[in-house]
């Protein structure tokens, strides 16, 4: 288990909460009400993805001390509710990701995809790259650009599973909090890059996902740190345990949370 700052641990829980408040509604306001923003305690930089793109992804940068944050935000479209959404995610799934694109363009990473659900399931069809991974990449190259300083990424649930790939296949200082399983898309984008796959965007893989044509060094997932809630949602239907993140095993000693309760906590 990686050493933690308990003072970097707190602010970029704090970040992981607030990047739903940014740009538009998100599904953490109706649960935490009036929580205020961090405005005055960090730099709410210009750094912003789009925050109307069609598939669903928001990416903010935030600074502090020198240092860049960029948070991805989790689900917020309700994708997680399958009791209530049942029959609209269904429907979705046939009808290009409409009304629930975190689902179909996000939840793809927990499959090993770069892709969406169009062509995730289908090993023998060309990749589309229309997906959450592909814009976190592209965010984090285009904050990069604007600072000189060191760069944290940040994320929880969905956000924490771009976070954790951008940040274990770059190298980067990370910190997850219930994160969507992430380990495997590293991995296979590694072994991708590496065996020469074309990328989007017109060129190669290797050159999309590190900016070059050298042999990509082997991920590490020693620099992704940060915490999740045991018995929340993910750790319960995933097929591999949490790895790197630390457990909150007493934070709902009685159940009364639930699994999605104990995911958005």
């Amino acid at each position: 288990m990686p050493e933690y700052d308990l003072k970097q641990l707190l602010l970029t829980e704090l970040l992981a909460m607030d990047v739903y408040h940014r740009g538009r509604p998100g599904g953490l306001v109706e649960l935490v009400g009036g929580l205020p923003q961090l405005d005055g305690v960090v730099e709410v930089v210009g750094g912003e993805s789009d925050p109307t793109n069609a598939i669903g992804f928001f990416a903010k940068a935030y600074q502090k001390d020198g240092m860049t944050y960029i948070v991805y935000r989790g689900t917020d479209d309700g994708s997680l509710d399958v009791i209530n959404n049942f029959g609209s995610i269904t429907a979705s799934l046939s009808n290009a990701g409409a009304g629930h694109p975190d689902l179909y363009y996000g939840y793809p990473v927990a499959i090993c995809s770069l892709s969406s659900v169009a062509t995730a399931f289908d090993p023998s069809a060309v990749p589309d790259y229309n997906s959450h991974l592909i814009e976190a990449v592209k965010f984090y190259y285009e904050i990069k650009k604007s600072t000189s300083g060191p760069i944290v990424l940040v994320g929880q649930s969905l956000g924490g599973g771009l976070a954790g790939f951008v940040g274990a296949l770059l190298g980067i200082e990370t910190y997850l909090y219930n994160p969507a399983p992430f380990k495997l898309a590293v991995e296979n984008a590694y072994w991708w890059a590496r065996g020469g796959i074309d990328g989007p965007d017109g060129v190669s893989l290797r050159q999309f996902l590190y900016r070059s044509e050298d042999p990509p060094p082997l991920p590490s997932f020693s620099n992704v740190k940060g915490a999740y809630v045991g018995g929340e949602i993910i750790e319960v239907v995933s097929t591999r345990p949490y790895e790197f993140e630390q457990k909150f095993s007493d934070f709902d000693p009685d159940g009364t949370l639930g699994l999605g309760g104990r995911h958005t906590a």
